[in-house]
């Protein structure tokens, strides 16, 4: 792996000389392709986390984070996840690619904490799987009438990521919308912290 002139990240193969796979390429494919994962129980049998393997951490800029995390959500919409402790479905709206990416608490974190964001949709269906403790909170905005026309629910979630073979233990939460048409969106994942 290495930086080449335009500051792009490259990764060298086994190719005639010049010859290299395109930083767009690689990491097209690691946003298509989950390392592993685990689900970790506590010893009386209750979720305990999402452990998750990552082994290439790219160190790219967050504009192309941004693009590459808007193309492969756009490949989830219309999709759907049961939620374990409530059994409901829980859809993926058009409305999150943009939000994950772009709302004012994505765009204030760290590129640190927008790496971590961007693992993370690889397994977004053990996240909203496995999130727990649902909290009701009312919609007060104005934007919200339709979209949130029944208001949010937050769940916690717990998970850790292998990453040069030191694991790291995260929490965040699941914020879901209920829609007008009564059906629930995840609207976003939140408050990432170690």
């Amino acid at each position: 792996m290495y930086y080449d002139k335009t500051n792009e990240l490259s990764f060298v193969s086994k190719l005639p000389k010049n010859n290299y796979y395109s930083y767009e390429f690689i990491f097209d494919f690691k946003f298509s392709l989950c390392e592993e994962k685990d689900i970790i129980y506590n010893n009386d049998g209750t979720f305990n986390r999402v452990r998750i393997s990552e082994n290439i951490f790219v160190n790219i800029s967050k504009d192309e984070l941004n693009k590459n995390m808007i193309s492969f959500l756009n490949k989830k919409i219309g999709t759907y996840i049961t939620h374990i402790e409530s059994g409901q479905k829980i859809y993926i709206g058009e409305d999150l690619p943009g939000e994950y990416t772009y709302s004012r608490s994505s765009q204030s974190l760290t590129i640190y904490k927008k790496y971590i964001k961007a693992i993370i949709i690889n397994y977004l269906d053990d996240i909203i799987k496995y999130s727990y403790n649902r909290n009701y909170e009312a919609n007060y905005k104005i934007k919200h009438l339709i979209d949130a026309k029944f208001g949010f629910y937050r769940y916690k979630i717990k998970f850790s990521i292998n990453l040069n073979e030191k694991e790291e233990f995260f929490e965040a939460v699941v914020l879901l919308r209920n829609d007008a048409d009564k059906k629930k969106y995840l609207y976003n994942i939140l408050g990432i912290k170690n």
